[in-house]
């Protein structure tokens, strides 16, 4: 028996990011050995002199791609196109692959971030007139909102942390879980970490930290393995788990303060991979983590955040956190780290 049909539809504008998007969750979803293909709706009629029956041409080269597709083993489809999320649109798309589950999903942006991204994507003579068409495909999208359609604002998003939201809305890739990590995580556990500096921390620290912290990857796999391979250590180190991925970090410690009292245990980290951003796992690690700490007997956590990561302090802070007063430099190759500290009690907030 075939496995059951499930194609993503990811419509907006021209020019908000669609096939970027597509393509980036593509690479997620080889990442983890998930099948699936990718097809770019506008080229499937792109012809000239326009045929009179192009809409029906443009549903019998779906559908005749999609049965190669299919002979072929794949069951989940990724497809891009502009309207695509509409209802007379979505008839067609039934007609050509029958029988599948469609899950819909429009990207927005203001008309603004939408003007800047067609300016750079179109370099000949055809820009003006697709600012005009994305602009009045932007208003035709605002009047047009069911609620089977999920709508994601794409303004100040990384292109991996939309492809993220994306591969949970589809629940292609399984369910998240948070477990204590194994000596066999460490290689993943130190890729997460990497993956996350050269997101989380662009424009905050100097690139030459950034560097080093990528470039020393491998060192700090074996490190963690040594740590990992220990019978209790007292750095505890969690995973979140996407299906058998590994895309999130945390690390609890006691206290590493000469200030703090026995009582007191740290959360010494969060990463999270790039496409986990925004989607609740920094939350989950964040609780484990400090029921961890109480599960020790602490009756007080501290962090150390760097003072002009204003995401990661509004994270904290909406956790219950607050900041101390205490502060601190950390001299790194290439430059300073400024670190603000936070506290928090250790019981239901």
């Amino acid at each position: 028996m075939r496995d059951e049909v499930s194609v993503l539809v990811v419509s907006g504008p021209g020019g908000v990011g669609k096939s970027a998007v597509a393509y980036e969750l593509s690479l997620l979803l080889r990442s983890r050995a998930i099948g699936h293909a990718v097809v770019d709706t506008d080229g499937l009629d792109h012809v000239y002199p326009v045929p009179p029956d192009l809409p029906r041409l443009t549903e019998r080269n779906l559908a005749a791609l999609w049965e190669s597709y299919r002979e072929r083993g794949v069951s989940r489809l990724i497809l891009t196109g502009v309207y695509l999320d509409r209802p007379d649109e979505v008839a067609w798309l039934e007609r050509a692959i029958p029988g599948a589950t469609f899950i819909l999903v429009r990207l927005l942006a203001s008309r603004g971030t939408i003007g800047d991204r067609v300016a750079r994507r179109e370099i000949g003579s055809g820009q003006a007139a697709q600012r005009e068409r994305s602009a009045q495909q932007l208003t035709a999208m605002a009047s047009d909102q069911r609620p089977e359609v999920l709508e994601l604002k794409t303004d100040h998003r990384a292109v991996s942390e939309i492809a993220g939201l994306l591969l949970a809305h589809s629940a292609w890739a399984g369910k998240v879980t948070i477990r204590r990590a194994t000596p066999d995580d460490a290689s993943a556990i130190a890729d997460v970490h990497a993956r996350s500096w050269q997101v989380a921390y662009i424009g905050l620290v100097p690139d030459e930290v950034i560097e080093q912290v990528v470039g020393g990857r491998a060192t700090r796999a074996e490190r963690m393995r040594a740590l990992l391979d220990g019978d209790d250590t007292p750095p505890h180190f969690f995973v979140a788990l996407e299906g058998d991925a590994i895309v999130g970090m945390a690390v609890t410690a006691p206290s590493r303060d000469p200030d703090a009292p026995p009582t007191t245990g740290e959360l010494e980290a969060i990463y999270l991979a790039p496409e986990a951003i925004g989607r609740g796992i920094g939350r989950a690690l964040h609780d484990r983590a400090m029921d961890d700490l109480r599960e020790r007997g602490f009756a007080e956590a501290m962090l150390w955040v760097l003072r002009e990561n204003q995401r990661a302090r509004r994270f904290y802070e909406a956790a219950g956190w607050h900041t101390d007063g205490a502060a601190k430099d950390e001299e790194r190759p290439g430059g300073t780290l400024h670190e603000t500290r936070y506290r928090r009690p250790l019981r239901s907030i």
